[in-house]
């Protein structure tokens, strides 16, 4: 199973990336709950989807008037993930986990190598480092993690210590954090798989318009590949040579063809529900 830290799934472009990929890949976007606390602002647990909801809602309404606009934007994006984790029809869906496996987790928490979380102080529970966390619950359900280059856990200690206690703790695989641009640039560009790539582009940057024009269509990929090639998106090295390949491609006319009936629909739906669309 494959799933992605917070700071995959909490920019636009990274998510609509994301999501896309997986979509097109016939897979929903799989959230560890520790995850899912985070995009839902700390403030609603995955195994109280209902009852964060309504407290929130409460909240924001007890606020009204006093709210400033971001403060309310925030709310609202809140409730928009919490919404897309109780719609069937959502292109995400929560990891929830059983009684044993978040034993498994917490007694993983409390016995992993330190000296991974790099941003952990000294004094700092495990269980109180979000880091941790995710870790843990990704080891205890033998869940792959897609991470960032410049994230707050080294890799190689993680890896190392589940190696250490792989029979102990009965784990598939010691390797569950796999950085992401890397991962891609392996898998995708070094089987010179472009076409799968531009798929993901594509379904991620389509207009709104699904008979956009193929001018229109091309002028999007090339604004959305210049956003992730240009900001701290960790898929620079990607986008780059994605960039490189679509400039000289030939097939642009009938991938794109394609792709108009081949939409990630659930992404688009989604991404046309969020707060910040209708603002």
């Amino acid at each position: 199973m494959i799933t992605f830290d917070t700071n995959r799934l909490g920019g636009v472009s990274q998510r609509r990336f994301n999501v896309a990929w997986r979509e097109i890949g016939g897979e929903r976007t799989t959230l560890l709950p520790r995850v899912a606390y985070e995009l839902m602002g700390h403030r609603i647990q995955v195994d109280d989807l209902e009852g964060g909801v309504q407290a929130v809602q409460e909240e924001l309404l007890r606020r009204g008037n006093r709210l400033r606009p971001k403060q309310k934007l925030w709310g609202q994006s809140v409730l928009w993930w919490a919404s897309e984790l109780l719609r069937e029809d959502s292109p995400y869906v929560a990891l929830t986990l059983s009684n044993e496996q978040q034993d498994k987790a917490d007694e993983i928490c409390e016995q992993v190598d330190r000296r991974a979380f790099l941003r952990l102080r000294i004094g700092d529970r495990l269980s109180d480092h979000a880091d941790a966390v995710m870790v843990s619950e990704a080891l205890a359900t033998n869940t792959k993690i897609l991470i960032t280059n410049d994230t707050g856990i080294h890799d190689g200690l993680i890896t190392q210590w589940a190696l250490d206690n792989a029979d102990r703790f009965a784990f598939e695989t010691p390797f569950i954090l796999v950085q992401q641009d890397r991962f891609f640039l392996e898998e995708y560009v070094h089987e010179a798989d472009f076409v799968s790539l531009f798929k993901i582009i594509l379904g991620a940057s389509w207009p709104e318009d699904t008979h956009a024009s193929i001018e229109t269509v091309v002028r999007h990929f090339d604004r959305y590949i210049e956003v992730l090639a240009e900001r701290e998106t960790g898929l620079r090295g990607t986008a780059a040579v994605i960039r490189e390949y679509w400039r000289d491609d030939g097939r642009k006319d009938d991938l794109i063809e394609h792709m108009r009936e081949h939409l990630p629909e659930r992404l688009r739906a989604s991404e046309a529900r969020h707060p910040a669309k209708r603002a």
